[in-house]
């Protein structure tokens, strides 16, 4: 038992748990691939640690742990196993990159505009994000949001959010930019015009067939995509 911990079930419900961690575990690290080397290096040791516990309740029956830190009677720890440290190591490299390495969108941008900010900004994640893309923008900057991704936006403190750089806030909804056909069309137009002369380029992240189009929406739903997604007729 990893850490000296039980559940009710025993070793089966212990077994199961394993499986579907070691399984999500697996899936988030696809996802993070691109992420900072210590998002990485911390999530390989903790499925490794996983895994390894894993192996030994399958081929044990159970979590054979061997390490027990002691100081006479004054403290003692709980009984683990490589397995168990491979796991904790993994999250102080999380600690480790949540205290050193997570940088800020907004000084990132101050850096790379030599502190002038940029002339707009368009936000689709939502309370997360707003008031870092507010600190974004130059002076009379833009700032269009037009999702809620991570939840809906708290309410906007206009002198301080927006009158202390003079800036211009935006809510679009796609029904009031195309009323009618002619300004749907024209507005299709424009965009396809935009990326068959290579103004706008889009990198397809996974292409289907039209058939399949009931799996390209379940992965669309379980956030399985990375990026666009088409239909092949």
């Amino acid at each position: 038992m990893a850490f000296g911990l039980s559940l009710p079930g025993g070793q089966i419900t212990l077994s199961i748990l394993s499986i579907l961690m070691t399984f999500v575990l697996i899936y988030f690290f696809w996802i993070e691939r691109m992420s900072h080397f210590t998002i990485k290096l911390g999530l390989s040791l903790i499925i490794a640690g996983a895994f390894g516990n894993l192996v030994d309740r399958i081929l044990a029956g159970k979590v054979v742990d061997f390490l027990h830190i002691k100081i006479g009677s004054y403290w003692e720890w709980y009984i683990f196993n490589i397995a168990d440290t491979s796991v904790s190591i993994g999250m102080v490299f999380f600690i480790i990159h949540s205290i050193y390495f997570q940088e800020k969108i907004s000084e990132k941008v101050m850096e790379i505009t030599a502190g002038k900010g940029v002339t707009v900004a368009y936000d689709g994640v939502g309370k997360d994000t707003f008031k870092g893309s507010i600190a974004c923008l130059k002076p009379r900057g833009m700032m269009a949001s037009f999702g809620n991704a991570s939840g809906p936006l708290d309410p906007v403190n206009v002198p301080k959010d927006i009158q202390s750089k003079s800036l211009f806030l935006t809510r679009p909804t796609i029904g009031h930019y195309f009323t009618n056909r002619d300004e749907l069309q024209k507005g299709a137009d424009e965009i396809f015009e935009k990326v068959k002369f290579g103004k706008i380029k889009i990198k397809i992240f996974k292409e289907y067939k039209l058939a399949d189009a009931k799996q390209a929406h379940k992965d669309l739903e379980s956030r399985r995509l990375l990026g666009p997604a088409i239909l092949i007729p």
